[in-house]
């Protein structure tokens, strides 16, 4: 969700709520209810994201706010209603006009259905349970962008003083500051009754044509230009060393995790960021590049933060979609220190909002960057950090306490989301499930945090050389790697047969249920190879082996090993017509094949060998006659 770069007063960079701010924007921002129709620039990718991934709950922005104490659950769901209706947000649909482009409607109606679900008749184990799966049945269920309101509400009582109030909202016309600004509304409508809060100077579809407005002109021209210079010769991707390959299509599927930062002290990092005059965001960023350079192999690291996009006073009590992303490109190629990083990192922040007058989705229309389907456009990975300060009480003798709803999905390849609250520092991690492993993601946390704490031992130390395991995993490696014995000397054909002939049992080779052992695999392979030596092959002829995955595979690739020849596997899935170029390239005699694949092999000036048909052709000598008939 939305980042927090906290306030930095001594690097003179106003990071206030959801980041730091753009600098002012030209034009007045005032109320224009009879205007409507374009939607921001944020709101159109979104709009094109959801057509192009139909039924989805990657946007949903669901959260729970628990309460604990007497409640008047009437008084509670009229304040949902009162706070929803005066932001028109919650209450526009998105439609496309006859050219195709997104519009945006004001709905008629401006109630808010929040249902109150009674669980007290069920056992206490089972209130929570059935009030956890309406929950989470509620955030995975998808928004109708053209028809449905952009929030839905339920109340679940689980007895007189506990009730959980279920809000969605749609990303579209939600962001991580408005939460902030619906929780405290609605505990000003609750305190009066569930009547009326105060009135808002302009709406969303207000700042919507506004940004259009301002963003015409030679200053958005200029930041556009300082888009491409930052962004010149960047790497398209981040890999940060995935479990899987990456998908030719993003699924958006993912898991959320959190973790305590139990091995990292708080008091500690920002005496450290009060020594180098920046903030606490700046030093756990810097620490995040490391971390990313480290496990990519890219010593050119970009990564994206949000920022909150609230240009004018005028916008901070509104519910809507105004957070931006901010582009951070680090260059950690001459190996600096951390301290010297952190200083790096800090001016690459200053950099990024100086031209975040044109905003990151702007950016991404107007200069075309690399685009694919398999991943997002020059960030795939975001750092966010958030403040968080101790709730406000919601009414005498009522407690409340807000938690995000994981939805199983993740916007990006990895999210890494940094809260610091009163009673220290917490993790929260998004990633997507194709890509990563949550063993992969827990080795990631634990190598930050054992970073963490070496930055502050030794800030200087050139950051390659910054350790990143714990103790029990670099004492796992190191057992591992056992007593620095002498590995074997020898070609992989030698090794087999070196081996067949000390265990010539045991089993070398098992594909399903079948199996051989080494002096089956060898004996086999060498008949073959007699055959090839034959046909001519040597050093540097090559021999094409097109072989469904089977036993057959290692047996035709040890033949042509041990004639000492070149072999050119073939995917069986090739076009016959591929087959035919690469065995031409290499200038191939000979193809091994088996029976099911016998005539898939293209004609050509090359022989084909059936080596079912050779091994059923004769009986296999016994290992030692084998190998004596070999080429030494």
């Amino acid at each position: 969700m939305d980042g927090i770069p906290t306030t930095d007063v001594n690097a003179g960079v106003d990071a206030r709520a959801e980041g730091g701010t753009r600098p002012s924007a030209a034009g007045r921002l005032r109320a224009r209810p009879d205007e409507r129709g374009p939607l921001s620039f944020g709101q159109q990718r979104l709009w094109f994201l959801d057509r192009w991934l139909g039924d989805n709950a990657v946007y949903n922005i669901p959260v729970v706010l628990r309460f604990t104490g007497p409640l008047d659950a009437t008084r509670l769901t009229a304040a949902v209603t009162t706070v929803a209706a005066g932001h028109d947000a919650l209450f526009t649909v998105f439609e496309a006009d006859g050219n195709g482009e997104p519009r945006q409607r004001l709905l008629d109606i401006r109630e808010t259905d929040c249902p109150l679900v009674d669980l007290t008749g069920l056992a206490p184990a089972d209130r929570v349970r059935s009030a956890r799966e309406g929950v989470e049945a509620d955030a995975r269920r998808p928004f109708d962008l053209a028809r449905d309101p952009m929030l839905r509400a339920s109340l679940y009582r689980l007895s007189e003083d506990e009730h959980w109030l279920q809000l969605t909202f749609h990303h579209i016309a939600c962001d991580g500051w408005s939460l902030d600004v619906f929780q405290r509304r609605l505990n000003e409508a609750y305190r009066s009754g569930g009547g009326s809060v105060g009135p808002l100077p302009v709406q969303y579809a207000d700042y919507a044509l506004w940004q259009r407005e301002t963003l015409r002109g030679p200053r958005t021209e200029k930041a556009l230009a300082a888009w491409t210079d930052a962004l010149a010769d960047a790497p398209a991707v981040l890999d940060l060393g995935t479990d899987r390959p990456r998908p030719a299509e993003m699924s958006y599927r993912g898991e959320t995790t959190d973790f305590p930062l139990t091995e990292v002290s708080s008091v500690a990092l920002e005496a450290f960021a009060a020594e180098e005059n920046v903030s606490l965001y700046t030093v756990m960023l810097a620490a995040f590049q490391v971390l990313a350079a480290r496990h990519s192999g890219s010593s050119d690291v970009v990564v994206g933060s949000p920022v909150a996009g609230r240009d004018n006073a005028k916008l901070n009590d509104l519910v809507g979609f105004f957070v931006d992303t901010l582009v951070l490109r680090v260059d950690l190629g001459d190996d600096p220190g951390f301290r010297e990083l952190v200083a790096r990192s800090r001016a690459s922040l200053l950099s990024a909002l100086s031209r975040s007058r044109a905003p990151f989705d702007l950016a991404v229309k107007e200069l075309h960057p690399e685009r694919s389907l398999s991943h997002n456009p020059i960030v795939q990975t975001l750092f966010a950090f958030h403040e968080e300060e101790p709730p406000e009480p919601f009414a005498e003798g009522l407690s409340v306490e807000r938690s995000m709803v994981a939805t199983g999905t993740a916007k990006f390849d990895l999210t890494w989301s940094v809260y610091r609250r009163p009673d220290g520092l917490r993790l929260q991690v998004e990633y997507a499930t194709d890509l990563f492993d949550a063993g992969t993601i827990r080795t990631l946390v634990d190598h930050w945090q054992v970073l963490l704490g070496q930055i502050l031992a030794t800030p200087d130390l050139p950051v390659s050389r910054l350790p990143l395991m714990p103790p029990a995993e670099r004492q796992s490696v190191e057992s591992w790697a056992g007593d620095g014995g002498q590995l074997p000397v020898g070609a992989i054909h030698e090794l087999v047969i070196r081996r067949a002939l000390e265990t010539p049992d045991a089993v070398a080779v098992v594909c399903d249920d079948n199996t051989l052992t080494y002096a089956e695999l060898v004996t086999r392979a060498a008949q073959i190879a007699t055959l090839l030596i034959k046909h001519g092959v040597g050093p540097e002829v090559c021999v094409g082996v097109c072989v469904e995955r089977s036993l057959d595979t290692v047996i035709a690739t040890l033949a042509v090993l041990m004639a000492h020849g070149v072999y050119v596997p073939l995917d069986t899935a090739f076009p016959t017509d591929r087959m035919h170029h690469m065995l031409t390239e290499v200038g191939a005699t000979l193809v091994l094949t088996h029976q099911p694949t016998h005539d898939t092999v293209p004609h050509g000036p090359w022989h084909t060998l059936n080596i079912d048909t050779l091994q059923a052709a004769t009986t296999p000598p016994d290992l030692d006659t084998t190998l004596a008939r070999l080429p030494q």
